[in-house]
């Protein structure tokens, strides 16, 4: 290791001559290898300044202090709509340090004047260091109008020194668009009544625009309105419009920033002679009975007013037991002239009326009328054909809802495709299983279809989708089984039997046992026309056989293979 000493210029008065270097073997365990003892004192004195330079450091850390205040933070917000942005700044390079070099500068705002403060994240935040502490940060997702306050500080090794005094900033946008509350044809006039917007951008509101076109497609003129408007609503009258014509409106509201944005399009107002009115009583009022509920149907009222207040914009549709006084609300939405109301009593009579709504308010209530939610039949099954074969096919289906009353039994029927509805018939050819069915006892490559459906105490529900099927003559076994014996196991390989009518091979079915046993204790499946049979024993002799397999319920009607026997061995390496 080499040392070398330098001396701190402060003590070069009685250190000065020291300046040397010295050498220390790394074997050595002590400085007993400086013999003279000039060397040994400079050893002495090269400990002694570095415990100088320790102490001198520990001096500084400790002389060190937090940074000063930040003072002079710069705010600016920008001309944007919502959301609106402000970009803060700040560059002092008089901040004192406290002695250790500034490491970051932290921001904090919150909104109003009032209330606790947001730390911003320090992504946000640029700091430059070396150029008068500059320091940029930007505040984003903020409303238009609303006051925002900031504060910054330094943070050094020793920590973070005091926030800055509150810097604050409103950020100014173009409005929000108006509300446009009603439009009305009044004696071949429009009348629009109209509020201006809740957000007014962080400026005063100058004007108004209001635009108005005929049809569609066609010309479209604009009134300006000075002004505010008043938040309890203005009223702008557009007269001696076309008797017959359909217009519609839009409105903006303008303030230094600029143009707010405009309101949609209303829907279309037929200029009459006369009055708005509220709309007549819905017609035809209808119920229908299901498990728990009642569906409700009517027909829209046949006048409107002949004006836009008088186009249908809602319903109100209310329910109550037929015995009690007070009516429950129904949550209907929108314009549709359908409704189900749900969680209602089986076997109660219930009374529903109806009232349709537009722009001047709610219109005369419906005629009551009375219903009784019961439990229904069930609904009809999904079925399908699982498999065809052998003079049989297999039907298997979904249970269907219930209908409120338990689904005690299913029924099904077959026919041959060439005849009638009439034909359908259920006999003892149908073995029912939960559900599915196996028909029996039918012939092969015929075209049968087959129908489904479920019985609660109610009645029957609805028959099923009609399903095909085409049964099959019985399947011949599978031909050529061969084995090939390996250590601990049998390789089993055989050719598929040549597929007849209404046949559908899945797989295969492979028994095994010991060739002294008389009962086949192992069934295995292969999709392939070949499986390894593994953890069999070494030089005992095995029975194997295979078969297509089936779906079928209770049982298979398959022909099983020709036994084939093998033992399985320890083979020889193979020859390289």
């Amino acid at each position: 290791m080499q040392l070398s000493l330098a001396i701190p210029s402060a003590q070069a008065g009685w250190l000065s001559a020291m300046q040397t270097t010295y050498f220390c073997a790394p074997a050595a365990r002590d400085w007993a290898f400086l013999a003279q003892s000039g060397m040994r004192r400079a050893a002495r004195i090269l400990l002694v300044l570095f415990a100088y330079g320790f102490a001198a450091a520990a001096q500084a850390q400790a002389q060190a202090a937090l940074p000063g205040k930040p003072v002079g933070i710069a705010l600016m917000s920008s001309l944007e709509s919502n959301p609106a942005v402000i970009t803060g700044s700040y560059s002092d390079a008089s901040l004192s340090t406290g002695g250790s070099p500034i490491l970051r500068m932290e921001v904090q705002w919150r909104q109003g004047t009032s209330g606790n403060f947001t730390k911003l994240d320090q992504s946000a935040i640029t700091f430059v260091p070396n150029f008068e502490f500059f320091t940029q940060f930007r505040l984003e997702g903020l409303t238009n109008g609303q006051t925002y306050q900031v504060q910054m500080r330094a943070v050094n090794a020793q920590g973070a020194g005091p926030w800055s005094d509150v810097a604050s900033a409103a950020p100014t946008g173009p409005p929000d668009a108006p509300l446009i509350v009603s439009v009305e044809s009044d004696r071949g006039a429009l009348r629009v009544r109209w509020r201006p917007p809740t957000n007014d951008g962080g400026n005063a509101i100058v004007r108004h625009e209001l635009e108005y076109q005929l049809g569609a497609d066609g010309e479209r003129e604009t009134i300006r309105i000075d002004g505010p408007g008043d938040s309890a609503g203005t009223t702008t009258v557009i007269e001696n419009l076309p008797l017959g014509s359909a217009y519609r409106v839009r409105l903006r509201a303008s303030n230094a920033a600029g143009d707010g944005l405009r309101t949609d399009w209303s829907h279309f107002v037929i200029i009459v002679n006369r009055p708005p009115a509220r709309p007549p009583a819905p017609q035809a009022l209808r119920l229908t009975a299901a498990h728990q509920r009642l569906r409700a149907d009517w027909t829209a009222p046949s006048a409107s007013g002949g004006l836009l207040t008088g186009y249908i914009t809602g319903y109100d549709v209310q329910f109550k037991r037929t015995d009690v006084a007070v009516w429950t609300e129904a949550a209907h939405e929108g314009i549709a002239t359908t409704i189900t109301i749900r969680g209602l009593v089986n076997n109660v009579s219930y009374d529903v009326r109806v009232r349709a709504i537009n722009l001047q308010g709610a219109g005369a209530w419906s005629d009551a009328v009375q219903g009784a939610p019961t439990a229904q039949p069930p609904a009809k099954p999904n079925a399908f054909i699982l498999e065809s074969l052998a003079g049989q096919i297999l039907v298997v289906w979904n249970a269907p809802p219930d209908g409120g009353a338990p689904i005690i039994r299913y029924e099904v029927q077959y026919k041959l495709r060439t005849a009638a509805d009439s034909a359908y018939r259920s006999d003892d050819n149908i073995a029912i299983s939960l559900n599915s069915a196996r028909i029996l006892n039918l012939v092969a490559g015929q075209d049968y279809d087959v129908r489904v459906r479920a019985i609660n105490q109610i009645g029957a529900g609805s028959w099923s989708d009609v399903r095909r099927g085409v049964p099959g003559s019985m399947a011949s076994a599978p031909q050529a089984l061969r084995l090939t014996a390996g250590n601990r196991q049998l390789r089993a390989e055989w050719t598929a039997p040549s597929a007849e009518v209404g046949q559908t091979f899945v797989g295969y079915q492979v028994q095994f046992k010991r060739a002294d046993a008389d009962a086949w204790t192992r069934t295995v499946r292969s999709g392939n026309t070949s499986i390894t049979i593994n953890g069999l024993e070494n030089d005992v002799s095995y029975d194997v056989r295979v078969r297509v397999a089936s779906f079928l319920v209770g049982g298979d009607v398959r022909a099983w293979s020709d036994v084939a026997q093998g033992a399985p061995a320890v083979q020889p390496p193979a020859m390289t």
